[in-house]
């Protein structure tokens, strides 16, 4: 880690990227290592990582593979050809980026490569856009999407890895004025790796995202949803999946920010934990002073199936207008003994009660966005109960 291989990794990359690398390894080295403590009592462990341990070579011996394109109408071109031949790559990336905290830092002075995909305006792809990412090294890459007016994109983004590994992940998605975007993210690392994910959209007038963002892999993850609301009557469905076992940790986190009237932002997520998991959850809603009218719901519902398990919700609210409607909620709790009861009353195994309860609670998140990946999300639950 030094400006000598920033200037290196480099080479060959326009003056402006060399620029935005060595700003934030200056921030790097400035900015304190976070200590995933929130509160007097809630915090994760982190205390055998390190960014020394990355191996920041196998990160530049990563080759991009780029998805095959459902529309030929579409752009898709890996990220360091992009900043080359299309102005709309530098006028994007980072767009939704100003203070950076010490990972995000780091993944901007070391990221190796990514994507790039543009949705030309009038475009409905009807068909999902599939990304799989099949790791076997430390991998810092972005996603860069950019969805033209009138036009719709879906995609589907798994990541999956059978050895431990180092994965930082950034998307920024810009959908603008009447575009829809659905966004769809199954991680299933490798259970000794660590994963830092960072996903922000900022959407314009009439347009919509739908996030559905599953975490099942990995020793540690940390994970952003970021949705900003910046025309009027724009609106966000950011849907959040979890299943931890053994002693995985999640640190999960997930906002919206309304910058404009009549938007709308439903935040959901669920999960479930047994072992020795344990599970923070923070979601937070932000409604400026100019952004009367506007709607946001929040909720976190956690299913302990051990003693050891834990989890802990902090669901936080920020409203400077009051013209409008905003609500949150959390729970926590066990398997209602008498609905387990009930079940095996009807002939079921105490095994097979659980998983038709679990099945049950996860069932109505997974009728809102119903995609390719939805058996193969069904089957990691059932797996891990």
């Amino acid at each position: 880690m030094s400006k000598e291989f920033i200037e290196k990794i480099s080479n060959g990359q326009p003056d402006w990227i060399r620029e935005k690398r060595l700003e934030a390894f200056n921030q790097f080295n400035n900015l304190e290592m976070s200590n995933f403590r929130y509160g007097l009592t809630i915090k994760l462990d982190l205390d055998d990582f390190s960014f020394n341990n990355v191996n920041l070579n196998n990160v530049f011996n990563n080759n991009i593979k780029l998805p095959e394109s459902p529309s030929d109408k579409m752009i898709i071109e890996d990220l360091n050809t992009a900043f080359k031949k299309y102005d709309l790559a530098k006028e994007y990336f980072m767009k939704c980026f100003k203070n950076l905290n010490k990972f995000e830092a780091f993944h901007f002075a070391f990221f190796n490569n990514g994507i790039f995909i543009h949705v030309p305006k009038n475009t409905e792809v009807e068909v999902p856009l599939q990304i799989n990412h099949l790791i076997d090294k430390d991998t810092i890459q972005n996603l860069l999407i950019v969805v033209e007016p009138f036009s719709k994109l879906t995609i589907l983004d798994k990541i999956t890895s059978s050895s431990k590994v180092f994965n930082s992940k950034v998307v920024e998605i810009i959908v603008k004025e009447n575009s829809e975007v659905n966004y769809i993210n199954l991680q299933n690392l490798n259970q000794d790796s660590y994963n830092f994910d960072v996903k922000r959209a900022v959407i314009e007038k009439n347009a919509k995202i739908n996030w559905l963002d599953c975490c099942f892999g990995s020793k540690l993850s940390k994970v952003e949803v970021s949705t900003f609301l910046n025309g009027e009557e724009a609106g966000v469905n950011n849907y959040g999946l979890f299943f931890g076992i053994n002693e995985q940790q999640f640190d999960l986190f997930s906002t919206s920010i309304h910058n404009a009237p009549y938007t709308i932002s439903n935040m959901l997520t669920k999960g479930v934990l047994k072992d020795k998991a344990k599970n923070i959850y923070r979601g937070s809603i932000k409604i400026n002073e100019n952004a009367f009218q506007s709607n946001g719901y929040q909720k976190e519902d956690t299913l302990l199936l051990s003693k050891d398990a834990k989890s802990d919700s902090i669901p936080e609210l920020y409203i400077d207008n009051n013209d409008v409607r905003c609500t949150h909620g959390a729970t926590v709790g066990h398997i209602d003994e008498e609905k387990l009861f009930y079940l095996m009353s009807r002939g079921l195994t105490q095994e097979e009660a659980k998983k038709k309860i679990i099945e049950g609670f996860f069932n109505p998140m997974m009728d809102n966005i119903k995609t390719e990946l939805n058996q193969d999300i069904k089957n990691l639950i059932l797996e891990r109960c």
